[in-house]
């Protein structure tokens, strides 16, 4: 256990040589002694500092609490006007204990208070927990200069005087807790006393305050995040006046929870990825939870007990979905479809917690990592074919967000359908050459609904087509199936082939086939001889025609 006394030493006007002149064990009391020594004249400047000795790895650490000069009573020149106080993130000791405050204050101390597992609602409430950050030492020091230097930056004071402000600041509050604490103004109960302590503070001017700190000791009473989490949601079921303050308490306790790792006992394990414990996230929002701990967390954030806390995991989310984490660190395919889960759950959640446009623009922002060149090659898988490889883009434009993450993909696609290799891969296919023409037909599909903008898409089909159109041609596959010796009737139900089949694309091949089956159509006596073609069966053999016209875009030309 550390061993903790404060010194207290005098200097000379230039502070240069300190001299330790007495030794107390209560902080308070040395902070007495100092100032009146101050005010007695006994130096020009006086100096405290706390000093924590660990007997079991002998080492010291000191940390200066109060360190002041005499004032000097004599004539000086007016102040000039821009000599106005530093500005500060707080301006009273009270507004340390606010929202904005320990939002700073968590940021600042995110490493410490996640090595303590504390939260800043904790580390301010908490006597215990701000005597371990003052005999750090360097870690308070640091906060402060961090502070000060983005103050001065946007305001150009000084930022050793911002410190000093900053620190007079800090030490005030600290002084009033610690006292508070020594007064008993912070008891350590269970539930029910929690709750009749409430309701003997409730309205008390300091009740939230008082309650605070009763409060944060509650919580510490278990040493794990899980277990600090069940007894904060145990406390949210307390009812009445005394239940909604503590509930207050709670609310700016899970808020901060919300923002860091503590949330973790909500959500699944890490190496389940993040897009697991996103969609975890997701589920509580909606008002369930994977576990029974989430659960309890779920419902009570349903019930409107924990409002601001909501409005802090629903930033989390798209904060998170934003980021440059991957959500599956595996493999691309399972990056897609952990997008393609979260689109679907958060497009469930009431519209009033999060704004669609905020979630399409962390969509988009994911997609355009998606779209860069590293993720389109690994996605594309290099060893395939260009085929292959147009597939699979089209497959991510498909799950992609923002036009002009589409026109991305549309330009690693256009190359490879305009290159050799993929005419000489359709044509070294060990396939019928009408299953080589459906293969196209696919791909030209996937790209019709693959969202890519206008006008790459067109550019990208006319091409597909003039290959479709080419292979058609070399391969003789249209005179194959039909071949122009065969009467009007035979001959346009096998040209119908092409579109039952779906061995079509879009173009110059589609109207080329057309042209052929409105020639066979306009024979003289046609219908007539499809009756005689299909003998008893005349009536079903009829409507059967009619709908492969309809299917070819020819409904216009029906039999009657």
């Amino acid at each position: 256990m550390r061993q903790v006394h404060y010194e207290i030493a005098l200097s000379d006007s230039a502070r240069r040589h300190w001299r330790v002149i007495e030794v107390l064990g209560e902080r308070s009391e040395a902070i007495a002694r100092a100032k009146f020594l101050l005010e007695d004249g006994a130096a020009p400047s006086i100096r405290v500092t706390r000093v924590a000795r660990d007997p079991a790895e002998e080492t010291f650490d000191e940390l200066t609490i109060l360190e002041e000069m005499a004032k000097r009573v004599k004539p000086r020149a007016s102040a000039p006007a821009d000599s106005a106080p530093a500005a500060l993130p707080c301006l009273a000791p009270e507004e340390l204990f606010g929202d904005k405050a320990r939002e700073t204050i968590a940021r600042l101390l995110a490493e410490p208070l996640a090595r303590w597992k504390l939260t800043a609602f904790e580390l301010i409430h908490r006597a215990d927990a701000l005597q371990r950050l003052e005999a750090t030492g360097t870690l308070y020091q640091h906060a402060l200069q961090k502070m000060a230097v983005a103050q001065a930056h946007s305001t150009g004071i000084p930022v050793a005087r911002i410190v000093k402000n900053l620190n007079t600041l800090c030490l005030a509050a600290m002084h009033r807790l610690y006292r508070d604490e020594r007064a008993g103004l912070f008891p350590a109960l269970d539930l029910p006393a929690l709750h009749t302590h409430a309701e003997a503070l409730h309205p008390a001017p300091a009740g939230d305050y008082r309650l605070g700190g009763a409060i944060a000791k509650y919580l510490g009473a278990a040493s794990d995040w899980a277990a600090r989490h069940a007894r904060a949601l145990d406390a949210c079921a307390l009812e009445g006046e005394a239940g909604d303050a503590i509930r207050r308490g709670l609310d700016a306790y899970f808020r901060e929870v919300a923002a860091t790792e503590a949330i973790d006992p909500f959500l699944p394990g890490l190496d389940g990825g993040l897009g697991n414990r996103l969609l975890a996230l997701v589920t509580i929002l909606s008002g369930r939870g994977f576990t029974p701990l989430a659960q309890r967390l779920a419902d009570a954030l349903s019930a409107g007990h924990l409002p601001r806390a909501r409005e802090a995991m629903a930033a989390r989310l798209v904060d998170d979905l934003a980021s440059l984490r991957r959500l599956d660190r595996d493999t691309l395919e399972g990056e897609i479809k952990s997008m393609r889960i979260l689109a679907s759950a958060i497009s469930k959640l009431d519209p009033a917690l999060i704004e669609r446009d905020v979630i399409e623009a962390a969509f988009n922002a994911r997609s355009r990592r998606l779209a860069a060149a590293d993720s389109v090659y690994e996605f594309m898988a290099p060893g395939q074919g260009a085929l292959e490889r147009i597939e699979r883009l089209m497959i991510l434009s498909e799950n992609l967000v923002g036009t002009e993450n589409k026109r991305k993909l549309a330009g690693y696609a256009l190359p490879l359908l305009t290159g050799h290799q993929i005419e000489r891969q359709i044509d070294s296919l060990r396939a019928a050459p009408i299953a080589r023409l459906q293969r196209l037909a696919r791909l030209e599909g996937r790209i019709l609904r693959s969202g890519i903008p206008e006008p790459e898409r067109a550019q990208l089909v006319e091409r597909l087509d003039e290959m479709a159109m080419k292979f058609a041609r070399s391969s003789g596959v249209i005179e194959s199936i039909a071949p122009r010796s065969l009467p009007p009737v035979p001959r346009a139900l096998a040209l119908l082939q092409f579109f039952t089949a779906r061995a079509v694309t879009q173009g110059s091949l589609t109207q080329m086939l057309r042209t052929e089956i409105s020639a066979m159509l306009e024979t003289p006596g046609f219908a007539t001889s499809y009756r005689r073609f299909c003998a008893e069966e005349a009536d079903e053999g009829l409507a059967s025609f009619n709908e492969a016209l309809a299917g070819a875009g020819l409904g216009a030309h029906r039999l009657g």
